[in-house]
């Protein structure tokens, strides 16, 4: 990819090292789409992964919560959390009423917490509000579906939405813990 931009014009020294780091996030995250999609099909329902990815990504990269101290511990915590989410969501059976309270307890942690900082990307005020509101945005939109998939009796999907939120604010508590 590099070389195509290169030949296109598009690269020059100030912004060669922009370009690989975006091109090397969009690597991760279409590995980490396909992972969570394989182990929900292995399972029974690739949906489940799509949907798991869809709201855990969005929402994750508003709220913020733990980083590893670098790549190589970041991929294998996500690998093994994803693979571990998708386990739970199949195999581990969870209270519809318990989930129906925490996942409201879920959007008050946000709307008070949200965005958690990283030691190495500070942000600046304007950026901590805009975070925070589509925090809280995302964390609403979730909680809808999650009802929705209530209302329509697929409480697999709700499970699934559940789960991706628990991890969140189990990152963002981390996250609080180790700043």
């Amino acid at each position: 990819m590099m070389q195509f931009f290169d030949k296109a014009g598009l690269i020059d020294e100030s912004n060669k090292e922009i370009i690989a780091f975006g091109l090397n996030r969009l690597f991760d995250m279409i590995i980490s789409w396909f992972f969570a999609i394989l182990c929900a099909d292995l399972m029974g329902d690739f949906f489940v992964g799509i949907l798991f990815e869809i709201n855990y990504m969005l929402l994750r990269s508003f709220t913020g919560g733990y980083h590893a101290r670098n790549k190589k511990n970041c991929l294998i915590l996500t690998y093994l959390s994803t693979f571990i989410c998708i386990v739970l969501i199949f195999f581990v059976p969870v209270n519809i009423l318990a989930m129906n309270i925490m996942v409201p307890l879920f959007d008050v942690i946000i709307f008070y917490y949200a965005p958690i900082q990283s030691n190495n990307k500070p942000l600046n005020l304007i950026e901590k509000k805009i975070y925070h509101r589509n925090s809280v945005f995302l964390a609403i939109v979730g909680t809808t579906l999650y009802f929705f998939f209530i209302w329509l009796g697929l409480n697999l999907y709700s499970e699934t939405i559940f789960i991706s939120m628990m991890m969140i604010i189990i990152g963002m508590l981390i996250g609080l813990w180790t700043v």
